[in-house]
């Protein structure tokens, strides 16, 4: 099939990949128009030019034939750009003949997501990669959003404590949320995700990069079994070293009994109780409570009720009960060695006064401890974990 170019002259088109075709059907796509004779391709020679081409054809005897000159065909700029810039990269700026498929592609910076290609304003494609055939210049938009993530608060304990800060966030943002405690009862714990801590801070700050479910963590005070010590039923007392190992900055103590506050006792200080030298603590129904005043926390909340329980208590251990703590001699001079047995090593050894206070403590570095009690005259209980043995000190 011969194909007529514009000019009348019969030939073939030469396709961009150098192949000839007669197909009127793809002759848009040519590069080259090269005349023939009897519909036989001929030998041509080809100069490209700023503005056109020019082909000189001639017949199998080398004899000129045409001489033909032919335009490159129209081209047209595609350009690309992101918005924002650095919401994403995009591929795609080049320059494209007239009717050639243009491919362009956008690819979204992390904690950005791809919206879409406009033009002018106008919406074009919702696909992050975009073809179509070029038939004019183009300046597409990629446009890109930052990702939003929900930030969850919650409080295990609502009577306690509240957690404030949750709300829908932007990728990136820098976040604050709050754990206040609102009943002097209770105490701020940690921070937790997915039962793991996060922080122990009550103001918790990070940076905003998926969904984040926290929950503040509270508990109530219970002073009773960690911080109290009751000696031979007659003495309650505080640990104040445990008390200042776990951050309690105590100042002061309140005693009750029977929810009544008792404002004089017979010990040296606020520190421990008694309701008398040679008195017993009162078994139930009586029960007994204080209330701690810190430096850091304030007042806190008055504890459960400390029941003594005859069968329960722990008692007044003699010095002959060597299943326990053995202490010899007993009576033991001012000043003097006393040996103790009967103690663990690596714990602690207190040694408490007849008001309750505690007077000396002694890290045990063996299982038999040797040391001076230089210690006024009197009557002394000498305790190792929860064994306590009766020392008596004389001149």
């Amino acid at each position: 099939m011969d194909v007529i170019n514009k000019t009348g002259l019969k030939g073939f088109y030469i396709l961009e990949d150098h192949s000839p075709t007669s197909d009127p059907d793809i002759s848009s796509n040519f590069t080259t128009f090269i005349p023939a004779i009897d519909n036989q391709l001929i030998t041509y020679s080809v100069e490209y030019f700023t503005s056109y081409i020019h082909v000189q054809a001639a017949d199998s005897a080398g004899n000129l034939s045409a001489v033909y000159s032919l335009s490159p065909p129209d081209s047209y700029n595609i350009s690309v750009s992101a918005n924002p810039p650095e919401g994403g990269t995009v591929i795609g700026n080049d320059t494209y003949f007239c009717n050639d498929t243009a491919i362009v592609k956008a690819i979204p910076n992390e904690g950005y997501i791809f919206e879409n290609w406009t033009e002018d304003g106008i919406e074009v494609s919702i696909n992050t990669v975009y073809s179509f055939i070029v038939t004019e210049d183009r300046t597409l938009v990629a446009n890109f959003t930052l990702n939003t993530y929900n930030i969850t608060v919650l409080s295990n304990l609502e009577v306690c404590g509240t957690a404030a800060g949750e709300g829908t966030y932007n990728y990136g943002d820098y976040v604050t949320v709050v754990a206040t405690t609102i009943d002097t009862c209770c105490v701020f714990i940690n921070w937790t995700e997915d039962g793991i801590e996060v922080s122990t801070d009550a103001v918790y700050s990070f940076t905003v990069t998926k969904d984040r479910t926290l929950v503040a963590n509270f508990d109530t005070l219970n002073f009773i079994d960690t911080y109290t010590i009751i000696i031979c039923d007659k003495i309650i007392l505080l640990n104040l070293r445990k008390l200042a190992e776990d951050g309690y900055e105590v100042t002061g103590c309140k005693w009750f009994k029977n929810g009544i506050e008792v404002t004089k006792t017979p010990t040296k200080d606020e520190f421990s109780y008694s309701e008398d030298f040679d008195k017993l603590l009162e078994p139930a129904p009586t029960y007994y409570m204080y209330q701690l005043i810190t430096r850091n926390y304030g007042v806190l909340c008055p504890t459960e009720k400390i029941i003594i329980s005859r069968n329960k208590a722990s008692g007044c251990l003699d010095a002959e009960n060597s299943s326990n703590l053995l202490a010899y001699p007993n009576p033991v001079p001012s000043g003097s060695l006393l040996t103790l047995e009967g103690v663990v090593k690596d714990s602690s050894i207190y040694v408490y006064n007849h008001l309750g206070a505690c007077v000396r403590s002694i890290n045990a570095t063996a299982d038999i401890m040797t040391f001076t009690l230089d210690l006024p005259q009197g009557i002394y209980l000498i305790r190792a974990e929860d064994k306590v043995v009766r020392v008596v000190i004389v001149k």
